[in-house]
């Protein structure tokens, strides 16, 4: 029972730092992108990388359903 209990403490540890890691990769690598999220429904379209000139966090756009439901409208 005892080495269970340390094997999923290991466990715990190596997810733990995983998570840590990753979590620097991830705000490291949003540095240098920007999100594109639906001007209507807010919805996230996808990223694009920044320029040096480009200091935003979020641009916009329109996704598919909103587009086809706005020309439709029209």
């Amino acid at each position: 029972m005892q080495g269970r209990i340390k094997q999923l403490w290991e466990q715990y540890d190596y997810f733990v730092a995983k998570f840590g890691a990753l979590t620097a990769r991830f705000t490291a690598w949003q540095e240098w992108h920007y999100r594109v999220e639906c001007a209507w429904c807010q919805q996230r379209i996808g990223w694009k990388r920044k320029t040096p000139s480009v200091p935003i966090e979020t641009s916009h756009g329109i996704c598919g359903p909103c587009a086809s439901r706005l020309l439709r409208d029209l």
